[in-house]
């Protein structure tokens, strides 16, 4: 994880690998004496500093010589110098101890050097002590294309934040972070394991170590139990030290248990799916935990265990920040193959099937038993209506069936007086079958006579869902048919990738943060939820865009379409505008309809220009980075947005610019608002 800070007078701006683990925090320097590997910015210079002193506590030659090596072998080793150290604009800091390296190896990718954060002497925490008060806080990014912080000084306070004291046992020296592990839950439940296991080794916390090791003895229930609860998934060889992996390639939703550790003070940290999963590729996925050899090496609760945690520590305590769960109806949103992805219950009993959410689309409907025509191939059993005590046809002189053209655009059909649905999508996806009633489950709630499609005949891109679950505003919708308790409300958030887990929440939310923006009155955007976006702005500029040229096209917002998609005088003022602002970066081929594509593979670093949508009311949404790249790998990142072909195309406001915002519809009140980073 990389930091930039400044270095000299004039300053000049690297970035460093920063490090909980380690004290001493050094930079490549110029004229590098003996060897400099490779870096993305120009080597510190010392000479062109009007700050630059070496220390010469006496030592030979006047000045003082460090030298560092670290577990993988990788070394640094130069003069001791101070300098000026500037981590924002508005803090300095003067006479900053550090190295200056001139003979340097190892793994530090294309950064300058490295940040060390411990606890010694001689480490930036102890060197601003009298400024930030030993205190510092940092969230690290979930994945290469997010950003998280380092904060130091005192933030604000959270009824969430949770402390638990630094460890008394602190056998490999004062420099680390200790902390003490008092138990392992795994799906609830606190696993088989003696205290003695842990106060044997010790434990540390370390943003430099990407994996969790744990003492022998605490692994090895840690992933047999996992292993258990994990049984119904195909398994895949060991990647490097981790042995538990599965091939999860044909599933398109995997129930993960949960995994949570327990520390000293009675403070439980339960672990986001990204701390638990790691995914080398969907057909090789592990579990993110290894073993130390011996039973006295010291356990380390590594950073990938870490993320979407807000780690504070302020020199006697360590804080772990976590979330208060709603009391709303919530469902787990995930990425699937086909789109975004909840489960729900159905039927008497209940079973569950996952259906993937279309806000652009308003019949329920899944596959139904015995598939009279054809069924598609899905990762759960197929509904059996049969088997379902509340199960119950619709006739075909119902009301429901006479107005279902207006949630499919086809005329019902009747066999045997009950009424037949057919519905066709934009990709030539389809389902016909029974329009049925049924007792739905969300989360807790339930809801008896629901009415849904129960298909016969089903064909298309749905990638092994159940169906589809319709979020429109029709009469049949699920918006429309629980009005009564949830008052046409529901909100939701867009993981941002396949390793994390989003939500769709029924009901009344908290309006903190959010702004709201009226639905479009266009007829051209029925029956799609509707937006007047009135302008655009890259880096904090508004682009010359005339609002005529919205107007004329009209605008929806979508859950089921990818890329934004805009007016083609609108995509090109923008694509242009951020070409300028990225000039510096090599460019990449075009990537199916993405022209403006990037190679970062031998880039450590990169800033990209914020990108705004202003709609009615004034309400102006940031674009999270996730939602401004679309990347296929490091070698081909690209502009996530496209042209349509013809000015009065509608324009789409896509899935991957929602990312990380929590987007919230009022359906009675025609309003759609928005709380960018509203995801927690």
């Amino acid at each position: 994880y990389v930091v930039t800070v400044g270095f000299g007078t004039p300053k000049k701006e690297l970035p460093l690998v920063f490090d909980t683990g380690s004290d001493l925090t050094w930079t490549q320097c110029e004229p590098c004496v003996k060897y400099c590997y490779q870096q993305t910015q120009p080597i510190f210079d010392p000479t062109a500093s009007a700050s630059y002193a070496n220390i010469s506590p006496g030592c030979s030659s006047s000045t003082c010589v460090y030298g560092i090596q670290y577990g993988d072998s990788s070394y640094s080793i130069g003069f001791f110098a101070s300098e000026t150290l500037t981590l924002t604009p508005k803090d300095k800091i003067h006479n900053f101890l550090f190295g200056c390296g001139q003979n340097n190896r190892g793994l530090f990718g294309l950064s300058a050097g490295l940040l060390g954060l411990g606890r010694d002497g001689i480490s930036l925490v102890s060197q601003t002590a009298k400024k930030y008060n030993k205190l510092f806080s940092y969230c690290l990014p979930s994945s290469s294309s997010s950003i998280g912080y380092l904060t130091f000084g005192p933030t604000a306070s959270s009824q969430s934040v949770k402390y638990t004291p630094f460890s008394t046992i602190s056998g490999g020296g004062t420099s680390y972070y200790w902390v003490d592990i008092t138990g392992i839950r795994v799906g609830g439940k606190k696993l088989s394991i003696l205290a003695s296991v842990f106060t044997n080794s010790g434990t540390i916390i370390d943003s430099g170590t990407v994996i969790t090791r744990l003492p022998p003895d605490a692994y090895s229930p840690l992933r047999d139990t996992f292993k258990k609860r994990m049984k119904q998934y195909r398994t895949a060889p060991p990647l490097s030290i981790l042995d538990t992996c599965y091939d999860l390639s044909k599933y398109s939703s995997v129930s993960v248990p949960k995994i949570s550790f327990l520390f000293s003070g009675g403070v439980e940290v339960p672990l986001d799916i990204r701390g638990i999963l790691y995914v080398n590729t969907i057909s090789q996925v592990c579990l993110a935990f290894a073993g130390n050899r011996e039973a006295n090496d010291a356990a380390i609760f590594g950073n990938t265990q870490q993320l979407t945690l807000e780690v504070l520590y302020d020199g006697n305590q360590l804080a772990l920040f976590g979330f208060s769960p709603t009391p709303l109806p919530l469902l787990a949103l995930r990425v699937g193959s086909a789109g975004y992805v909840v489960t729900i219950g159905l039927g008497t009993p209940e079973s569950n099937h996952s259906l993937i959410i279309d806000t652009g689309s308003d019949l329920t409907w899944l596959q139904c038993r015995p598939c009279a025509g054809s069924c598609y191939s899905q990762n759960e059993p197929i509904f059996d209506p049969s088997a379902s005590k509340s199960y119950a046809n619709i006739s075909c002189d119902s009301l429901t069936c006479l107005s279902i053209i207006s949630a499919t655009g086809n005329l019902p059909g009747c066999s045997s007086t009950t009424c037949e649905y057919g519905i066709r999508y934009g990709d030539g996806s389809y389902s016909i079958g029974n329009l049925a009633r049924e007792t739905l489950a969300l989360s807790k709630d339930k809801f008896d006579n629901f009415e849904f499609g129960c298909g016969q005949n089903n064909g298309g891109n749905f990638n092994g869902s159940a169906g589809l679950l319709g979020l429109g505003h029709n009469r049949i919708s699920i918006i429309s048919q629980t009005k009564q308790k949830y008052n046409k409300i529901f909100s939701m958030c867009l993981p941002s990738s396949t390793n994390s887990t989003g939500f769709l929440t029924f009901g009344s939310t908290s309006s903190q943060n959010v702004a709201y923006t009226p639905f479009s009155f266009d007829p051209r955007t029925f029956p799609y939820y509707g937006l007047e976006i009135e302008a655009i702005s890259v880096g904090d500029k508004r682009l010359p865009i005339f609002p005529i040229v919205f107007l004329i096209a009209g605008t929806i917002i979508d859950s089921g379409t990818v890329i934004t998609r805009l007016p083609p005088v609108a995509y090109v003022v923008l694509r242009d505008a951020f070409s300028v602002e990225m000039t510096q970066y090599p460019r990449a081929p075009a990537l199916s309809i993405l022209d403006t594509c990037y190679d970062f593979s031998n880039i450590i670093s990169v800033t990209t220009p914020t990108i705004s949508f202003f709609f009615r009311g004034g309400v102006e949404v940031p674009i999270d980075s996730s939602g401004i790249f679309y990347a296929k790998n490091r070698s081909q990142v690209c502009l996530a947005f496209a042209g349509n072909a013809n000015p009065i195309d509608v324009a789409i406001f896509g899935s991957v610019q929602q990312k990380t915002i929590k987007v919230v519809y009022n359906v009675r009140q025609r309003k759609i608002g928005f709380a960018p980073k509203g995801c927690t």
